[in-house]
């Protein structure tokens, strides 16, 4: 099993304590597993690897495809459990075949609305600075309003389309309808305000003299990045230089790195 988190949104160590979580719930105590985390890529992973065989009855794992979503729904419970952002499903299932090619090759006008929908999404406080920004890129837009009068499905056409788009579940999938973009920005703004900030004000920092470091370039940048994070933390605790050298004299005496 391969379990991703959002770049930025986690340390290796919650991530490597997330995978052991997820490891015991899925396996449920019956089979041995060795969860690594890895930190050379752009976001921390896990990977899980477990015997085929349970240590009970040594009967035989049976995967199937109820497993997936099985797994995925756990991961996701213990992401939210954590504060972090999980995966939504996209809605996408019953495209046509060259919808599905074209997608792939990044050539299609609907694939393009929905990155260009998904990058506003982001950039997005509020349903409003999304039509903002969704008419700063070109589009032309109907329909967006809500309430008793208003038409059910939001549409979209860019300047170079004669058609508008509508965003529907059976055109663009169900993340895209003007109820669940506005959804999606909600549920964004609100884990932003739900995550709490980390405190490293009381963490050591990483000697990075240790062979490890010496070897992995990326390694090595992480642990800088963390060590700056610690010494500013500190600074804005003590407020001052002079009390920061004091503090790290004191902490010397003390024994402490």
């Amino acid at each position: 099993m391969i379990q991703a988190f959002a770049p930025g949104e986690v340390s290796f160590e919650e991530a490597h304590k997330i995978g052991q979580e997820l490891a015991d719930r899925v396996l449920e105590g019956k089979y041995s597993y060795v969860v690594t985390t890895h930190i050379d890529k752009g976001h921390v992973h896990n990977h899980i690897i477990f015997c085929a065989a349970d240590n009970i009855n040594h009967d035989k794992y049976h995967d199937c495809n109820k497993t997936y979503y099985h797994i995925r729904r756990l991961s996701d419970e213990l992401c939210r459990k954590h504060n972090l952002s999980i995966i939504s499903p996209n809605g996408q299932r019953g495209k046509k075949y060259n919808e599905r090619q074209a997608d792939k090759r990044g050539g299609s006008d609907k694939s393009q609305l929905r990155k260009d929908i998904n990058i506003a999404i982001k950039s997005a406080s509020t349903y409003e600075e999304f039509l903002l920004l969704m008419r700063a890129k070109g589009y032309k837009i109907k329909e967006e309003t809500f309430g008793e009068d208003a038409r059910k499905y939001i549409s979209f056409r860019p300047l170079h389309q004669k058609n508008f788009v509508r965003g529907s579940a059976r055109s663009l999938g169900k993340e895209y309808t003007k109820e669940h973009i506005k959804e999606r920005i909600e549920q964004k703004r609100e884990r932003k305000v739900v995550i709490p900030k980390k405190d490293y004000s009381s963490r050591k920092l990483v000697d990075t003299s240790d062979e490890k470091f010496k070897n992995s370039l990326e390694l090595k940048r992480l642990a800088t990045i963390e060590n700056l994070k610690i010494a500013a933390a500190n600074y804005n605790e003590v407020g001052c230089i002079s009390e920061l050298e004091h503090k790290i004299s004191v902490k010397k005496e003390a024994g402490e790195p």
